[in-house]
């Protein structure tokens, strides 16, 4: 999973949609 290049927590693609990418 290449989700963890936000800030080290692995989020799921479901949350992509909601996550706050700032």
């Amino acid at each position: 999973m290449a989700a963890e290049h936000f800030d080290g927590e692995v989020l799921l693609p479901a949350d992509l949609d909601r996550v706050p990418v700032g």
